[in-house]
């Protein structure tokens, strides 16, 4: 089996170093920020006020709206590939009862990546901050068996095992349980089982631009942010108990 999605995500922003040349009257693509003088030749001015739409101050020019505007272009992709085997049915029978088993092989590849438009890269977008690129990919191997043991019409044993190895590391889950039945109408259970969860691949490669609202002496501001993933973090690990009884007092 074989899954990928794809993401493109255009947002406009105001290129930063554009909007503050543009302030001091340095804005346009036609004008030069070092040699250019101030709202002559090339050189234009921006102007921030409502009255630029009302016609009461000097109005913005549609090249200039242009050259002050850019896109954070993401490109994003993800992808999962997996390769399974698996055999099961009865093993074996006799006087004593019978025996099922389950055999299984996986192999797994996923991959996650994310770019941006080189203005998001350098932080030159006003409200989309530093959005750095990165991709990742990883691979996984496991196996697993599972036996189901039934000795009599009243017991029922369950024994299991997957062991799994991802970035040259192993984690093994076990499980056992067992099934009595007392009677007709009464059925005793419990069983155990460990488990393990690897990281997603974001979470240990990935990076997150955002902007949080801060107080900072005595108004709020926003402040670019970027968090990043640890690439050495370890699987969750867990152990589950289940008691329970089942009772059928009719039939």
């Amino acid at each position: 089996a074989f899954s990928r999605q794809t993401v493109a995500y255009d947002k406009p922003d105001v290129i930063r170093t554009a909007l503050q040349a543009a302030l001091r009257g340095l804005g346009g693509g036609d004008c030069d920020p070092l040699s250019g003088r101030p709202g002559l030749g090339g050189c234009q001015y921006f102007n921030p006020f409502g009255s630029a739409q009302l016609g009461t101050g000097g109005a913005n020019s549609a090249q200039l709206i242009g050259d002050l505007t850019g896109s954070t272009g993401l490109r994003g992709r993800s992808s999962l590939g997996t390769l399974d085997a698996l055999i099961s049915g009865p093993a074996a029978g006799g006087a004593w009862g019978s025996l099922d088993l389950a055999l299984g092989l996986q192999a797994r590849r996923a991959g996650f990546g994310q770019g941006w438009s080189a203005l998001a890269n350098a932080g030159e977008l006003l409200t989309a901050g530093v959005s750095p690129d990165f991709s990742a990919t990883r691979g996984a191997t496991a196996m697993f068996a599972e036996a189901r043991l039934s000795l009599s019409d009243r017991l029922d044993l369950q024994l299991g095992g997957r062991f799994e190895r991802e970035a040259g590391e192993g984690s093994l889950s076990p499980k056992v349980g067992f099934a009595f039945r007392a009677d007709e109408t009464l059925t005793l259970r419990a069983s155990y089982s460990g488990g393990f969860r690897s990281p997603p691949l974001f979470v240990r490669r990935g990076a997150q631009a955002s902007q949080p609202s801060v107080f900072d002496r005595g108004a709020f501001v926003f402040v670019n942010t970027v968090t990043v993933g640890t690439p050495d973090l370890k699987p969750e690990r867990s152990r589950s108990w289940a008691l329970g009884t089942v009772w059928n007092p009719l039939e």
